[in-house]
């Protein structure tokens, strides 16, 4: 499969596997117990892997709002900016 852009934080496992990884920010460590998110995305075409890397994206950007969120209502990070 070739992918005409390198799509940010990707790498090719091979056998149509694909790994996303993404750091996790400082304020959101905390409540994810992460410091980094990883996901496996396995797709044959250029298209699937485009899309199935959006729902991917968006579902890793969502936990780290939502736990910055959390850590803002709790104060875990009052030391933090």
């Amino acid at each position: 499969m070739g992918v005409m852009t390198k799509l940010k934080a990707l790498k090719e496992l091979g056998q149509g596997k694909w790994e996303y990884r993404r750091r996790v920010p400082a304020r959101a460590q905390a409540a994810i117990g992460k410091s980094e998110r990883k996901a496996v995305i396995e797709a044959r075409t250029d298209k699937e892997l485009m899309r199935k890397y959006a729902v991917v994206v968006a579902q890793i950007d969502a936990e780290i709002v939502a736990a910055k969120g959390f850590v803002a209502q709790v104060g875990l990070s009052s030391d933090l900016p």
